[in-house]
């Protein structure tokens, strides 16, 4: 099979299924689970089918460093997926992004799925490699969106998967047309949880009796050879007008079938196998009506090659064929289809008419010359019967308007990519014509503009370091702490008390709701390209002991929402303990069981699960926050320390915030300074009035976390016996990592991970001694943690520090970790001249967020600051974490 390195492009023409929220066919799960069986039997596609050999696992790490050695270009080698929450993205990336079970060799494991699900806001081919192909799993009507917001160089790897006519949606204006296409002649099902078994595995629905998908382009071979796999016929086809062809034949089922099983009055649907036994002269009236409209359709060019073709060959062009040709492929695809018990949705096909029977509609018009004909013609009738009369007109204005006839109109622009230098990824904002250019780069000749950064923490260092490098704006930072630059003999820096406490564990794991799933992974894949940090974090993987849920425990929501995460996030498990050893030797994990018998005695954990992620990490955030101030004061920023913010300062006319009033260490007298933005990036601290927000606009929870640090022995411990990956244990609650210069990091408590999972947390705890009994002692919490991590996994390193070799290296931090009222980060304007950034996940998001808000800000600044500014110009991915969420219709 060839390498899914060599793909470029392939589309997929799919009429059943488009649009992720409406539902399709119906079928029996059960039903589909026992066909499914007899088809296919075990054979899946898995990871390692499209992986060469260096690619298939990574080896076993002898040091933490050894995670650092992944190039960009092998992550995602099997390319991008985008729509990939819907049923046929689902099933591609279920497909190839299958993750391989645990073996006695369970050190080995890709550092990446193999597909990028691309999220929303992210421009698709900025994340796999070049000549890997991207699944466009989405409605016709956003083919051209699609296109114009691929990285270009990345466009002829597109895969659209969408109900489309190549004429009529691929006549793009480009110099050159090398798509591969595809018309399936499968379907994906919707299926539904049932009975005791809970599964949102794919299903693929097709049969040997089915017409044959058809494939035609470079690509066909290895296509042909993914779609074998699920027992899917297919035919190779050599011409880009015999998949004109198809297409339109695939594009008269998808028009006829569901209008005629709706078209029964007051009665049920019926089923496509109905409309052939029953319905059988309906059917023929409407393919005879509508032929005229299908050859016209099947003779158009949508390349070049093919515009040569149909002027070298007319005489051999090939036909759509006739009426009884035409119904012998409607019935050969219905019955292929579950035996022919299923009925097309209606629903989706009102979504996609235009594209369907308005089509013919039109075709019709411009082939009489009249509306007259409408008046008596039998397609249309039965279309007026089902969708109302009311509906029929309102179709045929949306027609009139749109000029459907025309199949090069209404394509104008408008979806506009921006591209962060720092970490190589595009993203989409929101566009208008007049905003063609308002992310390029500022120029030297542009008025100078000046920024206020208020907080120096990783969010405030970040936004602050990406300012800087746009010419012609001034940016200052300030902060209550003082040594702010590394100008002290140690070379050490105050990183802020919150950045100082975090774990720094650089993951999107159990993060939900999706979308903020997806954008921390955006944020994890900054940390790896990042131009300035990306060699800081130590990619090692986490190993999580989770409570295996049982009885009312089992939740459906929650169960959903696993199972869909599942092909989006690589996770490795459930896993034994003593797989879960095996991916990290220095510890030994101990049953969680409250009372011990003789099974728990043997590490057999009945009531435990762990699970894997292998593409983890994490990250000093002192080296991190102390890189990023001095590459943005080398680039002309300023720190100042030992500030206190006495208010924010407006303008008297307009009332624009314009500044800050001060004090500064040492001095008496207040001082302003002035800017054109002033940024907040306080921390848990950015809710308070003197700031201008206050909780109203931005709720805050208060989210007391604590760490302990212990230097691991320099002698003694061989490096097997150094643990090397992340271990977070929610039962005993605990975490615990080790940093690159030998420190381990402990936390304690309930995990805390952002989102809308984290908004009802217990008080702290840390294994014996909860804090609201004993009040607070650093001592006292420093051994808790200790003991509870040492009690349950007993790391060597650990255990020589709590018999107090190594007890005077042991210190505490404490700080109110930012957790904005739902869990989601909360990023953009409050108000003309005021802009807030503020994150739980503050290290794993902070790059993102601070490239993306740095570049938000330079636009506003330089003459755009509308009241409305992220609906016109801002990130699409920031749509949902923008502060105005919080605030009431009224005070707006």
């Amino acid at each position: 099979m060839k390498s899914l390195t060599s793909l470029k492009t392939t589309l997929l023409l799919f009429y059943t299924v488009s649009e992720p929220s409406v539902s399709g066919w119906t079928l029996s799960y059960s039903r589909i689970l026992s066909r499914r069986r007899q088809r296919h039997g075990s054979s899946y596609l898995l990871m390692q089918d499209f992986l060469s050999d260096d690619r298939k696992s990574a080896p076993p790490p002898e040091s933490s460093d050894s995670y650092n050695s992944y190039p960009f270009n092998e992550r995602y080698p099997g390319g991008e997926v985008v729509g990939s929450t819907g049923k046929i993205g689902s099933f591609l990336l279920h497909r190839l992004s299958q993750q391989s079970s645990c073996t006695s060799d369970a050190t080995k494991y890709p550092q990446s799925l193999n597909v990028a699900p691309t999220p929303r806001g992210v421009a698709p081919g900025c994340l796999s490699p070049p000549n890997t192909p991207i699944y466009a799993c989405i409605p016709s009507s956003s083919i051209q969106d699609v296109w114009e917001s691929t990285v270009p160089h990345r466009r002829d790897d597109l895969v659209f998967i969408c109900n489309c006519v190549p004429s009529r949606h691929l006549n793009f204006d480009v110099e050159y047309s090398d798509f591969s296409v595809v018309v399936p002649h499968f379907g994906i099902p919707h299926i539904r949880p049932s009975g005791e078994r809970f599964s949102l595995t794919p299903i693929v629905h097709t049969s040997p009796e089915s017409p044959p998908t058809i494939i035609y382009g470079k690509h066909a071979d290895t296509l042909a050879t993914l779609l074998q796999r699920e027992d899917i016929p297919v035919q190779i086809v050599q011409s880009p007008q015999e998949i004109q062809i198809a297409a339109v034949r695939k594009l008269a089922w998808a028009s006829v079938m569901w209008l005629i099983c709706h078209d029964n009055g007051e009665n049920a649907p019926l089923t496509v196998k109905e409309v052939h036994e029953g319905k059988a002269s309906d059917l023929e009236r409407v393919v005879e009506v509508i032929l005229p409209c299908l050859e016209m359709l099947s003779l158009e060019s949508w390349t070049d090659r093919g515009e040569r073709e149909k002027n070298e060959s007319q005489n051999e062009k090939e036909s759509i064929g006739t009426v009884e040709s035409i119904l012998k492929y409607l019935l050969a695809y219905s019955m292929s289809i579950d035996d022919g018990n299923v009925i097309p949705s209606k629903d989706l096909a009102m979504v996609e008419i235009q594209e369907r029977n308005f089509l013919f509609i039109a075709l019709k018009m411009m082939i009489t010359s009249t509306k007259e004909n409408l008046q008596t013609d039998f397609h249309v009738d039965m279309i007026r019967r089902v969708i109302g009369e009311k509906k029929f007109r309102e179709c045929l204005e949306d027609m009139n308007a749109t000029k459907n006839i025309n199949r090069k109109a209404n394509r104008s622009k408008t979806t506009r990519r921006v591209r962060c230098v720092s970490s190589n990824l595009e993203f989409l904002v929101h566009p208008t014509e007049a905003d063609k250019n308002s992310y390029s780069e500022r120029g030297k000749n542009d008025v100078d503009k000046s920024v206020v950064i208020i907080g120096a923490g990783i969010v405030g260092s970040s936004i602050a370091y990406h300012l800087s490098q746009q010419p012609g704006i001034k940016v200052t930072v300030v902060d209550q702490r003082l040594n702010i630059l590394p100008n002290t003999p140690d070379n050490t820096i105050d990183v802020g008390i919150a950045t100082a406490s975090t774990f720094a564990w650089l993951n999107a794991n159990d993060k939900s709701p999706l979308s903020y799933m997806q954008l921390n992974k955006i944020g994890m894949e900054s940390w790896r390209r990042h131009v300035l940090l990306k060699d800081l974090p130590v990619w090692c993987g986490s190993i999580v002991r989770k409570k295996r849920l049982q009885g009312d425990e089992l939740d459906p929501e929650k169960l959903f929402f696993t199972e869909k995460y599942k092909s989006h996030y690589s996770r490795i498990g459930p896993l034994t303990a003593e797989a879960a050893s095996r991916l990290e030797p220095a510890v030994t994990f101990k049953s969680t069981t409250t009372q011990a018998t003789n099974r728990a005695a043997s590490n057999e954990n009945q009531n435990d699960e762990f699970y894997f992620y292998p593409e983890e990490g994490h990250v000093n955030p002192s080296s991190a926050v102390k890189a990023l101030r001095q590459a943005a004061n080398a680039n002309g920023a300023k720190f100042v320390g030992g500030v206190q913010i006495h208010e924010l300062l407006r303008d008297t006319i307009n009332g624009k915030i314009n500044g800050i009033k001060v004090k500064l260490q040492g001095s008496d007298k207040p001082e302003l300074i002035s800017s054109d933005m002033v940024v907040i990036s306080a921390g848990a601290n950015s809710s308070d009035p003197i700031l201008g927000i206050g909780t109203d606009r931005l709720p805050l929870l208060y989210q007391p976390g604590s760490l302990t640090y212990v230097q691991s022995p320099s002698t003694g411990i061989d490096v097997d016996n150094k643990l090397k990956r992340i271990v977070v244990d929610t039962i005993s609650q605990f975490h615990i990592l080790r940093r690159r210069d030998g420190t381990l990091v402990i936390g304690g408590g309930q995990l805390v991970v952002g989102g809308s999972e984290d908004l009802s947390l217990e008080k702290e705890s840390y294994g014996s001694l909860k804090l609201n009994e004993t009040g607070w002692d650093d001592k006292l919490v420093g051994e808790a943690m200790i003991e509870n991590v040492v009690r349950n996994i007993a790391p060597l390193e650990l255990i020589r520090v709590e018999a107090n070799v190594y007890r005077d290296s042991v210190r505490i931090s404490r700080a109110n970790r930012p957790m904005p009222s739902d869990g989601l980060p909360v990023v953009g304007t409050i108000e003309s001249g005021l802009f807030v950034v503020v994150s739980h996940s503050a290290m794993t998001l902070g790059l993102v967020l601070g490239e993306l808000s740095a570049l938000e800000i330079s636009r506003i600044i330089s003459g755009h600051d509308e009241p409305n500014h992220e609906k016109l110009y801002g990130f699409k991915i920031l749509d949902s974490y923008r502060p105005h969420r919080f605030w009431r219709s009224d005070s707006r």
